[in-house]
């Protein structure tokens, strides 16, 4: 009699992967299909983190879940479109759902579908050869607001601000390294709902950000003063809120490109 559980696993990145590890180690005798719509896995760390970022890293650690026996990798299958989840159900013991969320959030603003603005998604998956990624994005302005207060916001700002002779050196796409060098950005303002208390910002990113050549980081002292009462939260965004005020403090540079923060509601 086989004894051995199917277990499906819908979605590929890391939530999906690490689920797939923690069910190898269970101690139960399992085979695991981990399906995803995209040919290739790793979710968010393939095609949601900056060519840039060290964290890509992580795929190889990933791949090491992937590549045990009891797991097989299905790419190009789509849930609900090539599988329903009835289908699911009769060929596996439990069906796990890892996908995340697809959809980029709508912006609830008067102007939001006008041409130009755009979602974070849209140009994230672009720039890192995502098969369902939009036509090149316009980056024929002067001046770009980036909406947000995470590390996207700051790996979307490296991508309209750094040189493009470092960024050809990563896995950033041939056909995307043209319009980055035609780009014309020369000013980018991230805005940030709350004060800088609510901040999700990590120092190294931020660190990062400061330190590119050619680029200035200017925050208005007003901008950082966090209220009485508010707190400022763990260490990691408290050392945030510390590396902003000290570009308030810093002075402006004869630089050609300017980035600037503001903390106010669109």
């Amino acid at each position: 009699m086989n004894d051995v559980r199917r277990i499906a696993i819908v979605g590929a990145g890391p939530a999906g992967i690490y689920a797939a590890d923690a069910l190898c180690r269970s101690g139960v005798d399992l085979s695991i299909d981990v399906l995803d719509a995209l040919p290739a896995p790793f979710g968010l760390v393939r095609y949601g983190v900056a060519p840039d970022q060290k964290i890509k890293s992580v795929a190889a650690v990933l791949g090491r879940t992937l590549a045990r026996p009891e797991v097989r990798f299905l790419g190009n299958v789509s849930a609900g479109v090539h599988l329903t989840v009835p289908e699911l159900r009769r060929h596996y013991d439990a069906v796990l759902v890892a996908t995340g969320a697809p959809e980029s959030r709508r912006l609830d603003v008067p102007g939001a579908d006008l041409p130009g603005s755009r979602p974070a998604g849209d140009f994230v998956a672009w720039y890192n050869g995502n098969p369902d990624r939009p036509p090149a994005i316009d980056l024929g302005r002067h001046r770009v607001a980036v909406i947000g207060a995470g590390n996207m916001a700051l790996d979307v700002v490296r991508m309209l601000v750094k040189d493009v002779t470092e960024l050809v050196r990563t896995d950033v796409p041939d056909d995307v390294v043209p319009v980055l060098r035609a780009r014309t950005v020369t000013d980018v303002f991230v805005v940030v709902r709350r004060g800088p208390e609510a901040v999700r910002f990590t120092p190294p990113e931020l660190r990062h950000l400061g330190r590119l050549p050619g680029v200035d980081l200017l925050v208005d002292p007003a901008d950082v003063a966090v209220p009485a009462g508010a707190g400022e939260g763990a260490a990691v965004r408290a050392s945030a809120v510390d590396i902003l005020r000290g570009r308030a403090r810093a002075k402006i540079a004869d630089r050609a490109e300017m980035l600037r923060a503001c903390f106010t509601q669109p």
